[in-house]
């Protein structure tokens, strides 16, 4: 397999509207400075090329937000209750994303903003990533594990296919842990699901 991983993946998704960065080699740390402006627009072609060229061997990122029209929502845990509760709850994604542990699904972005669920350990449960933040694509090398991040299929293949989440997909998920028997930290919860747990 090839190392020249933004070299050969960032022109098709460019092509496709899609705000990829170069990320450092075998890392998920972005390397452009301000990166995320590019969840409301998309990087000038001049920059494009100059990524492509300058950075043939680092790893591959989506900035998330309106410009991608694209959300994530990453499961930290391979907890078979967990992602049984989610898989009935929660619409579909057409692309699954795998690394160390657990999974990323995108969703269509519409608006929803980042949240991030714990346990009252401080263990992360899952996160719903957009505007602002930025998801690794295959076949970026995983840091940990030194081998490529994998995906059921090409995200470029299936952006017309991505279902929007619920808009209180927060509460529903905070709800569905606790019923499960979850501890969840208030950490990372938005003020109006402290207000309503309180």
């Amino acid at each position: 397999m090839s190392d020249n991983i933004f070299f050969e993946t960032a022109q098709r998704h460019y092509d496709a509207g899609l705000p990829v960065i170069p990320l450092k080699p075998r890392s998920k740390a972005a390397i452009p400075v301000g990166w995320s402006t590019y969840s409301t627009e998309m990087p000038g072609v001049e920059l494009q090329q100059a990524w492509i060229n300058q950075y043939q061997n680092s790893n591959i990122g989506l900035v998330l937000g309106e410009q991608a029209g694209v959300c994530s929502l990453d499961i930290d845990t391979d907890d078979p209750a967990v992602l049984k509760f989610l898989d009935e709850v929660l619409p579909p994604s057409p692309w699954e994303r795998r690394g160390k542990k657990g999974m990323v699904r995108l969703y269509k972005y519409s608006g929803h903003r980042t949240f991030r669920i714990h346990t009252v350990e401080g263990g992360s449960l899952l996160e719903l990533l957009s505007t602002g933040t930025q998801v690794v694509l295959p076949p970026s090398i995983h840091p940990d594990t030194q081998k490529p991040y994998v995906a059921n299929c090409d995200i470029t293949s299936v952006l017309d296919k991505l279902n929007a989440l619920p808009h209180n997909v927060e509460e529903m998920i905070r709800a569905g842990m606790i019923a499960l028997g979850i501890d969840l930290s208030v950490r990372g919860s938005t003020k109006v699901t402290e207000w309503v747990a309180s």
